[in-house]
């Protein structure tokens, strides 16, 4: 919740794992909102609701993954309702 603004990967595969934080997320480029019509559609094609393009997504691949047990630990990651109604500026200053 402390790097809101800014888009990261994690890859792992075998013993091999790669970090990386690209760019800012395109809901805080000033074109998806200023720039010309051709501009704003690229920039929010991948736009979902109040939160733009910020999202997380997991791929598990792996045979006899143990699907419940993954679930509920990352369910426990998840902020509490508490914490969400917080907002950016909240998080910021409470997890950095």
């Amino acid at each position: 919740a402390s790097s809101h603004d800014f888009m990261g990967f994690i890859s792992v595969a075998g013993n091999v794992a790669r970090l990386d934080s690209p760019r800012t997320w395109t809901c805080l480029d000033k074109n998806a909102y200023t720039g010309t019509n051709a501009e704003k559609a690229k920039l929010r094609k991948n736009w979902a609701g109040h939160w733009g393009d910020r999202r997380q997504e997991l791929v598990f691949i792996g045979q006899e993954l143990k699907h419940k047990e993954i679930q509920q630990l990352l369910d426990s990651c998840l902020l509490s309702d508490d914490e969400m109604a917080m907002g950016v500026d909240g998080w910021k200053a409470c997890f950095g």
